[in-house]
Parts: structure tokens; C-alpha cells; sequence
């Protein structure tokens, strides 16, 4: 992913300005990456300096870049599909780094479900993504 991204002619950047939702009102604790139509993208990343976990930052940080990866090969845009690979990758390597560095703290609920059969189908099925 990185070495797609940092090779690529368009740019990625990091900004230090909260994300949005569509109606432009803040979106507390979230990154957001709102790619630019002729290409690349900007990562609105003010969340990164509070007081989330480093996990958080991580998975977060990863997640919204594998939205840069998928907008810089044509896949960009809101669907159920793009949602759930970039928090399959960011999950994996939120996890990869935390095994590496002995983490202790807060983790991630991405791939957990709830009660319901919905669910339960859900967490089933990122659990299966995250180990294929």
C-alpha cells in the first residue's frame, strides 16, 4: 500500500483539521479521506492528537490510507465493500504492530457484532477475513 501510494504522482496528505460528515458538522474521534478527482487525496487526521489509544491511531491511520490505496486504483467512493476491506486492513495492521511492540491498552471493536443474528454474521465473517 505504502509503496503505491508514496510512488504515485498524486499527492496524500495529512491534514491537522477534524473530519466531516456530508453536512460539514464535525465528526468526533474519526479520521476521514476525502480524495481529490483528478487524484490523490487529503487525510483529515485532527484525532490523532487527542487522547485515543495508540492502537486507535493506528488502525485509524491505516484504515483511512487504504481509502488513498483504493481511490488511487479506481475503487474510491463510499460502498459496504471499501468500508469493510479497509477495516479488515486496518485491523490487521493495528494488530501486526501491537503483537510487535508488546502493546498494552485499548483495542479495536471494528469486528465485533452485536446480538443480533446480523450480528453474529458480521463478526463471523471478519473474523474469517482477518485470518484468510
Amino acid at each position: 500500500m505504502l509503496k503505491t501510494l508514496t510512488s504515485s504522482k498524486n499527492s496524500f496528505n495529512f491534514v491537522n483539521q477534524p473530519a466531516t460528515d456530508k453536512n460539514g458538522n464535525t465528526v468526533d474521534g474519526a479520521l476521514k479521506f476525502d480524495g481529490d478527482k483528478s487524484g490523490g487525496g487529503t487525510i483529515y487526521a485532527a484525532t490523532l492528537m487527542g487522547k485515543t489509544s495508540e492502537y486507535s491511531k493506528i488502525e485509524s491511520t491505516s484504515h483511512e490510507l487504504f481509502h488513498g490505496l483504493q481511490h488511487e486504483l479506481g475503487q474510491g467512493g463510499a460502498s459496504i465493500y471499501n468500508e469493510v476491506e479497509a477495516n479488515v486492513y486496518g485491523s490487521m495492521v493495528a494488530s501486526k504492530w501491537s503483537y510487535n511492540t508488546d502493546y498494552v491498552g485499548g483495542l479495536s471493536g471494528n469486528g465485533l457484532g452485536n446480538s443480533t443474528s446480523a450480528g453474529i454474521l458480521y463478526q463471523k465473517s471478519f473474523n474469517n477475513l482477518t485470518k484468510s
